[in-house]
């Protein structure tokens, strides 16, 4: 016996229904004059890295488009939708230069030119990414600044200056914070 099924029921309007709330769920309908893109001049970090993988697979340019692939899958691994802040992202994108750096270290140690040169192209590239840091004055200025607020005078307070000038919340390299504490307090 063979029974016709309503039609909210059969196999075929299921799979549209499911096709429908799918496509509203990753590409919301955009009204026309809108655009799909954030307005102005801003551009998410990781729209920029996905334009920018974009245009490096058009220009065959390899190197910048490795570096950028291994970006977006750190990124990826975190959020797999991608849908980090850009604070959220810049951290990543900075753990990941630090551990470029710590690489291009041991390669300057281990004396290993070809290494050398590839990292070095890998931090360039990556350097796009993250916010300019502040200059040795700026960052010496500021360092001045929290040793004032603080009234630190010795090397053992050292810990909490440096924790001062990174709540400041100013894009600044903690190695040469270090260096400028260091030699500050006595």
């Amino acid at each position: 016996m063979f029974f016709l099924l309503p039609s909210f029921l059969r196999k075929s309007t299921i799979k549209s229904v499911l096709k429908i709330n799918k496509r509203l769920c990753f590409n919301p309908p955009v009204s026309k004059g809108e655009e799909a893109k954030p307005k102005g001049d801003y551009m998410s970090i990781y729209l920029k890295i996905s334009e920018d993988m974009k245009t490096a697979m058009k220009t065959k340019d390899s190197k910048t488009l490795e570096v950028l692939r291994m970006m977006k899958s750190k990124i990826m691994t975190v959020d797999a939708r991608g849908e980090l802040s850009d604070e959220e992202i810049v951290k990543i994108i900075g753990t990941y230069e630090k551990n470029l750096k710590d690489a291009l270290q041991l390669s300057v140690d281990n004396n290993r030119v070809e290494s050398i040169e590839e990292l070095k192209v890998e931090l360039e590239v990556v350097s796009r990414y993250l916010p300019k840091k502040l200059s040795k004055d700026e960052t010496a200025k500021l360092v001045d600044e929290v040793i004032v607020e603080m009234g630190a005078v010795s090397k053992k307070e050292m810990g909490k200056v440096m924790g001062g000038v990174m709540k400041k919340g100013q894009p600044v390299d903690s190695q040469l914070v270090k260096e400028l504490v260091e030699s500050k307090l006595v």
